[in-house]
């Protein structure tokens, strides 16, 4: 272990650089400088856990900024993404896209399921992931997976079936 410290200080890091881009791994992407081809509005969804308490809906912070970054300089897009909102704003939003992600068990109420299922009926993308897998470790999101799939069923049983012939698992 010290000797691979001394290493990578001395290198100013660059050994690790060079292992990582090996394997496909890139550094933080710059802040581009870009005309965008187009816009995606994104909306990130707050969601009430077991008790009422919010749930742990922004596990990764930083992941929409990176994102965002990696769509303008590979494709021209533009990625708006809103602060977390409570799933009831989802139809004022103005969301292409929104996204529910997260660790905990998601409770919805009916008003919640009726507004992701406008949403859904009314062309809007909903992305849900269980953030860090649902592999049921100590840390896993099984919770979220298990009541993602839950969720996806409310929502889906209100939708004509075209809608939701593109559904997929939510387990990793």
């Amino acid at each position: 272990e010290g000797p691979a410290n001394i290493a990578l200080y001395l290198t100013d890091g660059a050994v690790a650089k060079q292992a990582l881009a090996a394997r496909g791994a890139t550094t933080w992407p710059q802040d581009p400088n870009y005309e965008p081809a187009t816009q995606v509005n994104v909306a990130r969804l707050a969601y009430n856990t077991t008790g009422g308490k919010e749930g742990n809906c922004d596990p990764e912070p930083l992941a929409w900024e990176r994102f965002s970054r990696i769509m303008a300089q590979k494709y021209r897009t533009k990625v708006v993404v809103s602060e977390l909102m409570p799933i009831s704003k989802l139809s004022e939003s103005g969301a292409d896209v929104a996204v529910l992600c997260g660790t905990d068990r998601i409770t919805a109420s009916d008003p919640e399921i009726k507004a992701l299922q406008a949403f859904v009926a009314g062309g809007g993308l909903l992305y849900m992931e269980a953030v860090g897998g649902a592999w049921g470790g100590p840390r896993s999101a099984t919770p979220f997976a298990e009541s993602a799939e839950a969720l996806v069923s409310q929502i889906a049983a209100a939708l004509p079936s075209a809608t939701t012939t593109a559904a997929t698992s939510t387990r990793a």
